[in-house]
């Protein structure tokens, strides 16, 4: 796992170096630290400790634009008694479905929507999916790449869609760097708090800032990270085996079936 974590390391520092940004090192949190009141932006240790860490997008390569200039954010539909599965279940995704990333549809739940209504919440392929709120700041504002898995299937409003304009923004580039750590520092400055959970909303969503090189060069950094994905997607299905395969002998041994080692 150390090995994917180090790959994982790599392919930020490898994307954010094609945008010809670098990350800056951080220091390791100190347990307290002395700050004027004046010159705090938020009551957190965390957050004034981090804010002079943030990578200063004006240095980049590629001219930088806000997200909702180049595509378009809208929410789902509210889950309510009234739209329980009914004549019209459709399949929808909730924020459980929505990881770093990568979508996980191991379960998928039904809500009922209309015909009438269908086009307007209907996911298209190349969708972005943002979630809204987390307690964690590294999960806040995730997002994953819909690429239609399932026909017809809409989202919770908790989850903001954002449909991006082609002819200035590709996705799959797009969710790669709101991934980063770059990308991610946005919504942690801009979040609203309440009982320990994180949240963002459209306003904040369509704010985010993006660098925006040409579409060709979207595409061939996108086409980079696929293949150094693709490697650690083999590492963890072998590092997965090797852990079953462990687990089949210790309780083959458990059993008495296999000798103890």
């Amino acid at each position: 796992m150390a090995k994917i974590d180090g790959l994982e390391r790599e392919i930020e520092t490898s994307f954010l170096s094609d945008l010809g940004l670098r990350v800056p090192k951080r220091a390791t949190l100190r347990k307290a630290f002395a700050l004027r009141r004046s010159e705090m932006e938020r009551w957190s240790v965390m957050f004034n400790q981090l804010a002079g860490a943030a990578i200063d997008l004006s240095v980049g390569t590629f001219p930088v634009a806000h997200l909702g200039d180049v595509a378009a954010v809208s929410y789902g539909i509210q889950k309510c008694p009234a739209n329980r599965p009914g004549q019209h279940p459709r399949p929808y995704l909730r924020v459980a479905n929505v990881q770093r990333g990568e979508l996980d549809l191991g379960e998928i739940k039904h809500i009922d929507v209309p015909d009438k209504d269908l086009a307007n919440l209907r996911l298209e392929a190349g969708d972005m999916l943002f979630v809204e709120g987390n307690g964690s700041r590294d999960e806040l504002g995730r997002c994953a790449l819909w690429e239609g898995q399932i026909a017809d299937c809409v989202h919770q409003n908790h989850i903001l869609k954002v449909r991006p304009d082609y002819s200035q923004l590709l996705p799959d580039y797009a969710v790669t760097w709101f991934n980063t750590s770059a990308g991610k520092e946005h919504f942690f400055r801009n979040m609203k708090t309440s009982s320990g959970l994180g949240s963002i909303n459209s306003t904040e969503l369509r704010a985010a800032p993006i660098p925006i090189p040409p579409t060709s060069v979207q595409r061939q950094i996108a086409a980079r990270i696929a293949r150094r994905r693709a490697q650690i997607a083999i590492l963890k299905a072998e590092a997965e085996a090797r852990a079953d395969a462990v687990k089949a002998d210790i309780e083959a041994m458990i059993l008495g079936t296999k000798a103890a080692e």
